[in-house]
């Protein structure tokens, strides 16, 4: 039964969170890719906005978890009600769409494979650093003492006040919430679940920014897809890159904020300022922002700077009001949790 629910929080519901962004995006920035990616940075979102009161607050684990799953499966709810609606008109698009060519299916097979092939190595081989002691040290306190960064994941003593650094940016709370739910050791989760998927997700997630790129060229896009794994796979220069954090921590939160949602905010980027854009663009753009500060409390400020150059230079490129409230509302979690910071 945990597994089976584990697999439905990896797969189906962030289907449906995604829906709710792809119901608000304009037709032409839809996909099922879209569609799954931003369901992740919803979740991450939903449980920064959720777990960090609780946490500051010294509640309960499980009570904290059972808010966060109660809020994820309303928002789910509200994505199976926009599934139809999304559904139509991915079938439309696709229909008007020109085919790819031979050359273009073979090369989505040959990224397909490779792909899988590093999810299958990361699951059957693990690595193992420093920041292990940390990170499942903690999801496994909150899994077992229904505490949440109250005692030391190094010695075990108790914390005289909640360390708000780590507080901000609960991502091992997150997979505590995942090993609560499917009943699987938090280390399991970790290394052998979170690994490959987040992998997968990578590439996706460079994959919409390949069709983005080359949107008048989408035979080309396996080919962004093949470069960007050759970085990746031959980045390994010294042990402080992206790409060797991508392969060697990957669920951990600097590693997920370096090669999830720092991919995610600039496609964010490329969809906000075109003509042809709606809520959910912006949308995306805050879950991603606020999926940075689940991360790591280091995207609290380097989001305000993006944000604010953004808004900058979109102002120079387009002069509309509209822009404001979008630019307003990805700013404040940034706002908020860097007041918090500073007073903890």
């Amino acid at each position: 039964m945990g597994v089976a629910l584990l697999l439905i929080v990896i797969t189906l519901v962030p289907l449906l969170c995604g829906t709710v962004i792809m119901r608000f995006m304009h037709t032409q920035n839809r996909s099922m890719a879209g569609m799954y990616a931003s369901g992740w940075f919803v979740m991450f979102a939903l449980f920064e906005v959720v777990a960090v009161p609780f946490i500051i607050t010294k509640r309960s684990f499980h009570l904290m978890a059972d808010v966060y799953t109660v809020v994820v499966l309303l928002v789910a709810l509200v994505g199976a009600f926009f599934v139809k609606r999304v559904w139509v008109s991915l079938r439309e698009q696709a229909a008007n769409q020109e085919k790819s060519s031979r050359l273009c299916k073979i090369g989505y097979l040959v990224v397909g494979v490779l792909v899988i092939a590093q999810m299958v190595f990361l699951m059957f081989h693990q690595y193992y650093d420093g920041d292990d002691a940390y990170y499942v040290a903690v999801a496994l306190d909150s899994f077992e003492k229904d505490v949440m960064y109250m005692h030391s994941a190094y010695t075990g003593y108790p914390y005289p006040e909640v360390e708000m650094r780590h507080a901000l940016s609960p991502v091992p709370v997150w997979i505590a919430w995942l090993s609560k739910l499917s009943e699987i050791h938090p280390t399991i989760i970790a290394h052998t679940v979170l690994g490959p998927v987040f992998i997968g997700l990578m590439y996706l997630i460079y994959g919409l920014i390949g069709r983005r790129l080359l949107r008048d060229r989408k035979n080309w896009v396996p080919v962004f897809i093949l470069f960007v794994m050759l970085f990746y796979v031959f980045g390994h220069v010294t042990i402080y890159t992206a790409e060797t954090f991508a392969y060697t921590r990957t669920w951990q939160g600097k590693s997920m904020y370096a090669n999830l949602v720092i991919p995610m905010m600039y496609l964010a980027l490329l969809y906000v300022p075109d003509k042809k854009w709606g809520l959910g663009e912006w949308a995306l753009m805050w879950v991603a922002i606020v999926s940075g500060a689940f991360c790591t409390s280091v995207s609290i400020f380097f989001g305000t700077v993006f944000i604010v150059i953004f808004g900058i230079c979109l102002s120079f490129y387009r002069k509309e009001k509209r822009d404001i409230p979008g630019m307003i509302a990805c700013l404040l979690p940034c706002l908020v949790l860097g007041l918090l910071y500073i007073r903890g």
